[in-house]
């Protein structure tokens, strides 16, 4: 995956930026997640902000599409309904 940069793309098909994503912060109420390896999260940053290719689009590396967030709204809805919870 070598392009312009004489020295080598950053961005090579090893699977190290997906694998230093881990959750960093658990408590009763949320879920942190972000990087393990300082590099791989400077690289993360970078393709989030500047995005990748000649396009220059913009990576989304956490996200869902509209069709599972309301495939997750309504599983959320009947776990709700069948916890007994009250909805307000």
């Amino acid at each position: 995956m070598r392009g312009q940069n004489p020295e080598g793309d950053y961005l090579q098909a090893t699977g190290a930026m997906m694998r230093s994503l881990n959750v960093t912060k658990l408590t009763e109420t949320s879920v942190s997640v972000g990087f393990d390896d300082p590099v791989q999260e400077q690289k993360a940053l970078w393709l989030s902000v500047t995005g990748a290719g000649r396009s220059r689009r913009p990576w989304r590396f956490m996200g869902l599409q509209a069709a599972q967030e309301v495939e997750l709204a309504e599983y959320v809805g009947q776990l709700i309904v069948g916890s007994g919870l009250k909805v307000i």
